[in-house]
């Protein structure tokens, strides 16, 4: 799969993902597909689980395979980040950060503790587990950081969008 960006200056607002042959990918926001280029049977709509429809206040998903092209239309100061997944990697998301996941990768429920519940105000986190591919709509661009064990890392708990699951927080003013 391929992301490509209409044009540089409208990159928070349009994004085409052209999928080869084979490739599918998993839309958990179908009312940002503003045109698909395919066979119609390539498409398939259908409603998400009970957790999924919780946690994204929608009811339907989209699952398209290729080949085809899906232009998404991105919201108003939001833009697109594509972050590879490894079979290892172990980062907890917040759900409504996602926009699409490749075929191949899965995802399973975490439930934090009360101290990290508190600190970041949610629950549940998701872990994303690939080979694959998530797309992750954000407020403004991702910026990825690598974690220090001895230097500690300040972070507005507002723009965390994922984190390690090992990694260790505290409430802290700085």
């Amino acid at each position: 799969m391929e992301v490509v960006f209409e044009n540089a200056s409208l990159k928070a607002r349009l994004a085409t993902l052209q999928l080869e042959k084979g490739e599918s990918v998993h839309v958990l926001h179908p009312n940002q597909i503003v045109a698909f280029q395919g066979m119609p049977e390539l498409r398939e709509d259908a409603l998400m689980k009970l957790p999924g429809m919780y946690r994204k206040k929608r009811l339907i998903q989209s699952r398209v395979s290729g080949p085809g092209q899906l232009l998404m239309g991105l919201p108003e100061a939001y833009s697109l980040a594509v972050v590879p997944l490894k079979a290892e990697d172990d980062l907890l998301f917040e759900f409504r950060h996602v926009l699409f996941y490749t075929e191949g990768v899965s995802f399973t429920t975490h439930l934090q503790s009360v101290k990290n519940t508190l600190i970041t105000q949610d629950l549940v986190k998701m872990q994303f587990h690939g080979p694959g591919t998530l797309g992750l709509l954000t407020a403004g661009p991702l910026h990825q950081m690598e974690l220090d064990p001895k230097q500690p890392l300040f972070i507005e708990v507002s723009c965390l969008v994922a984190y390690p699951r090992q990694a260790k927080l505290r409430l802290c003013v700085y």
